[in-house]
């Protein structure tokens, strides 16, 4: 082979390769994005408030929020690739007008990189709440066999209104939590379940067919209805029977008024099934409120996405439709407190 031809590709080789290669200081650095604080102070529940924080980023970024009660200033903006830019970002509260403190995760991001900040909001004393109590009972067991609820606590993971006030009370049997891969309410798990289950823990009422009250729920003054909600499985694969899976409510924990509640979503093999129910009253008409869910037959149902939530926007309702807490009302202990 030519000496020429062969020493002429060699230097071909080298020059492509010397092309590809450049400095590494002439490398824009890696991209970063970082915040001054992981979380705010929380606002106050009238308009107006506003705090900063301040973003260290390299790369151009925006933000990302679902809240619609917050705003930013600036919401996005450009940067130099590689070149570490201070940026004061001023979030700014609209009001609170429901009686429940409202949280928010304000995410600043690149392409690659992202941040995240915490935001919540007080909410107004006398503003009538939206949620006045959700429990999903948590995503694990932490190590725990099927836990009874009086051994641990993991289950207690309420949102709303009552969670500061409200207290748990169950009769005697097995009431325990449970996160069976085939029988938790999430679609992922191959079962068939109502829009917006959340899956894993979910309470399982066991030998001796316990009850369980939530109890010592205050309602606010201008509250004038209630809406209940919360899902169930019947182990045999068949529809709730109301008859059997009982469900009560009481103004005054003594007195128990049977909730008519409506199979919303069912399911021919063994799902999960929506339930839900709607009272109405006076206002002002009863400080507390007690929910009891019964069962009449032991090991047979488990429980999941318990909610009890209200409309302030909604009208008065006619007296002939109010609840009659008088009407088919039973005496009934709520049971022992659960520590």
């Amino acid at each position: 082979m030519n000496k020429k031809f062969i020493l002429a590709a060699v230097l071909g080789v080298l020059m492509v390769v010397t092309s590809c290669y450049k400095d590494p200081e002439t490398q824009p650095e890696l991209p970063m994005i970082s915040i001054d604080k992981t979380s705010l102070e929380p606002f106050a529940f009238a308009a107006g408030a506003s705090q900063q924080v301040t973003l260290t980023v390299n790369r151009d970024w925006s933000i990302q929020c679902d809240a619609d009660w917050l705003s930013f200033d600036p919401e996005s903006g450009h940067v130099q690739a590689g070149e570490n830019t201070k940026v004061v970002v001023t979030v700014t509260a609209l009001t609170n007008d429901v009686g429940n403190m409202r949280k928010a995760t304000v995410r600043f991001k690149t392409s690659a990189k992202y941040a995240d900040l915490s935001v919540q909001q007080e909410f107004d004393p006398d503003a009538a709440p939206t949620l006045l109590y959700y429990n999903a009972f948590g995503k694990d067991l932490a190590g725990l066999d099927n836990p009874l609820v009086t051994a641990t606590d993991l289950w207690r993971c309420e949102e709303g209104s009552a969670v500061n006030d409200l207290a748990y009370y169950k009769t005697s049997g097995d009431l325990s939590v449970r996160n069976s891969s085939t029988s938790n309410s999430s679609a992922g798990a191959g079962s068939e379940c109502y829009d917006g289950a959340s899956g894993n823990n979910h309470l399982f009422f066991g030998s001796d067919a316990p009850s369980l009250t939530i109890g010592d729920i205050p309602v606010h003054k201008k509250l004038s209805m209630l809406e209940f909600s919360f899902g169930v499985f019947h182990i045999d694969g068949q529809k709730v029977p109301e008859s059997d899976f009982l469900v009560y409510v009481s103004n005054d924990s003594e007195s128990w008024v049977p909730l008519e509640y409506e199979v919303v979503s069912e399911y021919s093999e063994p799902k999960w099934c929506f339930c839900k129910a709607e009272i109405a009253f006076e206002m002002a008409s009863f400080d507390m409120l007690y929910l009891k869910f019964a069962p009449k037959t032991a090991s047979k149902y488990r429980v999941d996405d318990i909610r009890i939530s209200s409309d302030p926007s909604y009208g008065q309702t006619p007296a002939s439709e109010w609840i009659d807490w008088s009407k088919g009302a039973v005496s009934l202990k709520p049971g022992t407190v659960i520590e």
